[in-house]
């Protein structure tokens, strides 16, 4: 069948959306499916939005090979207007990620919530309201109230389900992230790789506390610091690798410390040597889902804590049995939500 997705994909701020979009693809296409992404904007506009990005000015050259990143990774997809999908599509498939996040502005289009789409088949897959509450949900009513209009409907976490089943009555299963419907080699291209060992961290931004907890452990073990594609100070070294290329970089450290949902995801997956500190709720929930809650870390961790997670082995077989059980799952419940969709 003809597929078009409605997700977010911009690697120009996040490689996991572009991840996750690019992991639908592969498990749609795998599945026999013909699949366009319907384009949410102009791709051009937001590369010349980051490079030109006047503040930080030291992110300049950062920004630039980013953009750059971003075009080539892409290109791996195709993408038609809304107006084709409505046309040609025989199925619209919605999401993952935070698509439902109404506290944010750019997923208040009515794209978004299918009213571009009205009278073709929906399904919504892996779907997360973020931190949205259900006040905010009921501040644009008018866009959420079309939930109800989907076919299929199933979510990443407790929280959206939570919000589905006391707002709109709708019984919505949980099912995992696309990227980790597929074996993470899929998701993972060559990239030069630091000589010296190193200790790659993947977040946002952490407290001092947190700096220094990992400033020494780098020292105590003679790593560099490696971050990718975020420019911290204390950071030996910072990596401008594409979305496909970050799993590498994860694969070939010896250590990975990371704050976020998809720096989760892709540590776990490649079986790091790793700690997690969940800067949302969604990534201590994940952790739990993947029986990973013991790499979890607080903010107020030791040193001497921080190093007892960090190097406690990985057992890979239970990992890999339990990751085994969530795919079979989800994939079962996608493939019977497309298939009760054909002509």
């Amino acid at each position: 069948m003809k597929i078009a997705v409605v997700t977010v994909y911009h690697p120009f701020t996040n490689l996991g959306s572009f991840l996750q979009a690019y992991a639908i693809n592969c498990v749609l296409s795998n599945m026999g499916h013909e699949v366009k992404f319907v384009k949410t904007g102009p791709h051009i506009m937001s590369a010349l939005k980051l490079m030109t990005r006047i503040n930080p000015k030291r992110e300049f050259f950062l920004r630039f090979v980013k953009a750059l990143n971003a075009m080539r990774d892409l290109s791996k997809l195709e993408f038609v207007s809304s107006d084709i999908a409505k046309t040609e599509a025989d199925i619209i498939v919605f999401g993952s990620d935070e698509i439902w996040n109404v506290t944010n502005k750019f997923f208040q289009q009515p794209v978004f919530w299918g009213m571009t789409f009205e009278n073709q088949p929906k399904i919504c897959y892996a779907v997360s309201a973020g931190h949205a509450r259900l006040e905010d949900f009921l501040s644009v009513s008018s866009l959420t109230s079309n939930i109800i209009n989907f076919d299929n409907v199933f979510t990443r976490d407790t929280h959206t389900k939570t919000i589905l089943e006391e707002q709109f009555h709708i019984e919505s299963e949980l099912v995992i992230d696309p990227t980790l419907l597929i074996d993470v080699s899929q998701l993972s291209q060559p990239i030069v790789i630091p000589e010296r060992n190193y200790l790659l961290v993947y977040s946002y931004g952490l407290n001092p506390p947190m700096i220094s907890i990992v400033k020494e452990f780098a020292r105590r073990n003679n790593l560099k610091i490696i971050s990718p594609c975020f420019w911290h100070h204390w950071a030996d070294k910072v990596i401008n690798c594409s979305a496909l290329q970050f799993s590498t970089l994860i694969k070939n450290a010896r250590y990975v410390f990371t704050t976020t949902f998809h720096g989760a995801i892709f540590s776990l997956v490649n079986h790091s040597q790793c700690c997690i500190l969940p800067a949302r709720e969604k990534v201590r929930s994940l952790c739990i889902t993947l029986n990973s809650e013991n790499r979890l870390i607080n903010e107020d961790i030791s040193l001497e804590q921080f190093e007892e997670i960090i190097n406690q082995p990985f057992h890979v077989d239970h990992f890999e049995k339990n990751l085994l059980s969530l795919r079979t799952k989800s994939m079962k419940l996608l493939t019977k939500a497309i298939d009760s969709k054909r002509k």
